[in-house]
Formats: C-alpha cells, sequence, structure tokens
C-alpha cells in the first residue's frame, strides 16, 4: 500500500480544481487549516512523506516521498522499500517501516530524512479503510488490462490488487509498480465531473481519519500548478544497485549502499546551495558529543554551521530551534528548514554569548541523525 497516501492527496488535488472556478470561491471556504499544521510558502520546493498505515494504524506498511518543484512544475517520487535496512534514531537498527511504531509520524520523518538527506517539512499517512472508502466514494476504479475491457474495482478489490490478494506474495518492486497504476485510475476517476462536485463532503467525511501536516486550506492553490505537472516515479531497488537482498534468521531486509543512496536522492531532490546564514549548535541536554555530531551532520543537508558548544543549561527537555533576536542578521528561512530537520518547534528569543542568526538547543527528546 505504499502509493495509499500519495493517492488521496493526488486525488484531492486534482478534485480540488472544481474550487479554483470563480463560480466556486465560496465552496473553497469550506476547507479549513487543521490543527497542528504547518503553511507553505509557496515558492520553495514542497516536500512530502506519505505513508500507508496498516490496518490497526499503528504501523507503517509503505513509504514514499514526493517532491514538487515550482518552478519547473515538476513532481519526483521516490518509493522507499519497507524493509529498508536503517538505524532509527534513538532506537537502533531496524526496517525502516517500523519507524512510525516506534515513534509515530515524527520519528517516520526524523529515519526518512536521515536516509535520503532532505529535508521533509511534510506528512501525510493514511489506512486501508480510509483508502477503499474514498474509491468507492468515486464509484470505483477502472484499471486498464493490455487492450482488453477495462476491470472495474472496488475499494476492496483496488486493496487486493495492490497487495496481490490474500497470500500479498508479491516483492516489494511489483507492489510499488502496481501502487503507480492504482495511483493513476484514482487521478482520472477523482477529475470526472460527478467526483469533483462531492469532494467538499468527501474532504469532510475523511479529514478525522487522515494523519497530516499540509494545511487542506492550502489545496485548492496548489491544484492549479499541479494540472500539468509531470511525474516522474522512481524506487530505490536492487537494479539500481542502490540495495542489496539480505537474509537474516528475523527475515529477509535490504541493505542500503549509502554513497549510491545520496547520490541518487541529490539527483532526485536537488538543493539550490546552502542557506546564506549560520546555525549555531548548542547541547543541553549533556549528552556528551551530540551538538559536535549534529554539527558535522548538518552541511550534508545544506545547511551552515558557525560551529558548537554548551546552551547555559544541560536541563532542557525538549529540543528548540531559535531565531535569534540577539543578532541583526536573523534567519527565519533557515530556522524554518531546521525545525522540519529536527522537527523541534521554532521560538524567537534572544540568546546570549552568539550572533549566529539561528541557534539549535539540543534538549532530553533529541533524536541522533547522525547514525547512519
Amino acid at each position: 500500500m505504499s502509493g495509499v497516501g500519495l493517492v488521496l492527496l493526488v486525488s484531492a488535488l486534482a478534485a480540488a480544481g472544481f474550487f479554483l472556478s470563480p463560480s466556486n470561491q465560496a465552496a473553497a471556504s469550506f476547507i479549513r487549516a487543521q490543527p497542528g499544521s504547518i503553511s507553505w510558502n509557496g515558492k520553495g520546493r514542497l516536500n512530502v512523506l506519505f505513508l500507508g498505515l496498516t490496518a490497526r494504524r499503528t504501523a507503517t506498511s509503505d513509504l514514499a516521498v514526493a517532491s514538487y518543484d515550482p518552478r519547473r512544475n515538476t513532481v519526483r517520487l521516490l518509493s522507499l522499500p519497507p524493509s529498508l535496512w536503517v538505524s532509527i534514531p534513538g532506537f537502533g537498527q531496524d526496517r525502516i517501516a517500523d519507524a512510525y511504531a516506534d515513534g509515530g509520524p515524527r520519528l517516520a520523518l526524523l529515519t526518512v530524512q536521515s536516509v535520503t538527506r532532505t529535508i521533509i517539512p511534510y506528512y501525510v499517512a493514511l489506512d486501508p479503510a480510509t483508502f477503499s472508502r474514498l474509491v468507492d466514494g468515486y464509484g470505483g476504479l477502472s484499471l486498464a488490462r493490455g487492450g482488453r475491457r477495462p476491470a472495474h474495482l472496488d475499494g476492496a478489490a483496488a486493496l487486493g490488487y495492490m497487495a496481490a490478494g490474500p497470500s500479498g506474495r508479491i516483492g516489494e518492486p511489483e507492489r510499488m509498480r502496481r501502487d503507480a497504476i492504482i495511483a493513476s485510475a484514482v487521478k482520472e476517476a477523482a477529475v470526472q465531473p460527478t467526483n469533483i462536485l462531492q469532494i467538499v463532503s468527501l474532504i469532510n467525511s475523511m479529514a478525522a481519519d487522515i494523519r497530516t501536516n499540509f494545511p487542506y486550506s492550502q489545496v485548492p492553490p496548489l491544484v492549479q500548478r499541479l494540472k500539468a505537472a509531470v511525474i516522474q516515479p522512481s524506487v530505490l531497488d536492487e537494479s539500481s544497485a542502490d540495495v542489496t537482498q539480505y537474509r537474516s534468521s528475523s527475515g529477509s531486509v535490504l541493505l542500503p549502499d549509502w554513497q549510491r543512496i545520496t547520490s541518487t536522492t541529490r539527483a532526485l531532490f536537488p538543493r539550490r546551495g546552502l542557506h546564506s546564514g549560520a546555525v549555531q549548535v548548542l547541547n543541553g541536554s549533556g549528552v556528551l558529543g551530540q551538538a559536535e555530531a549534529l554539527a558535522s551532520w548538518l552541511p550534508g543537508m545544506g545547511i551552515h554551521v558557525a560551529g558548537f558548544g554548551s546552551a547555559d543549561s544541560f536541563k532542557y527537555s525538549h529540543t528548540l530551534v531559535v531565531v535569534n533576536s540577539a543578532s541583526p542578521a536573523r534567519d527565519v528561512s533557515l530556522a524554518h528548514s531546521l525545525s522540519a530537520i529536527l522537527q523541534a518547534p521554532t521560538v524567537t528569543q534572544s540568546v546570549h554569548g552568539t550572533r549566529a542568526p539561528v541557534v539549535v538547543i539540543l534538549g532530553r527528546d533529541y533524536q541522533d541523525l547522525t547514525q547512519q
């Protein structure tokens, strides 16, 4: 179900085009930003982690990163194999799919950012039942079958197709290929006139079952850009030599080639150079070496580090990203990037003893990102 989160957002974006017509501006007001959402500035690259949840919604079975480039009007999609063997911050070695079960969307974001060396502020998490309701709400999907009569799938059948029936014995690459086919079918269903007219009721009925920090209120202006966007899918698998299969006593996993993965992700999600500002990293947790390790790791994410040291106290409970009001060069954009990387709140206050425009104070809740 690696494309389920993507399927929902793509279909919602496609159908939301209905709201952009002048006669329907009043209807757009029904889509409001939900609590905990983070506003997108509409200019920079938009990166979103999609999580296909299990039926109990306590774990994720599949993951994918979508990156929208407003300048080129392209969407690059990278599917991550659930069995990828990684270091989950604070938990050690395990499959990447287990990050969500260990710490929810925050830890899943931290882990995927560490793997891809890409800043990912947003996530969308969706379970099979909600996806099935979406498909049934659209009246089912038509699946092309190589010149034969298209197959018509309801929600349950679409889930079965992605999982290859009750056994689910197909490999991860084939599952991700089927997800892409289903995503295309959902998009085609979403843009049908009868389905576009019911998008308000669909969003209202499903919002409570979707975990996301992307504002629903920003969907209508985003879809205007996505209408003609080119989608470029890719996957980390053995054919690209980014990973190698390994069978252990606990099951089969994919071992990453970090040098190749870093090269792949930088090509997929290019950065436009370093931020002009610099960050100071201060240890407020008392754990030896944390500030130095993070200061050495951040340049790989496109963040310039001015230095590291100790905070005024080792009793900080929570990690903070501080826009330093004591600095004339304070940098809100840099602070927001760091907030996304660390999944930590941003505050504005004076930090004595440093002129850095942004200061990271590591608290006891900090989960080490430098383990890969």
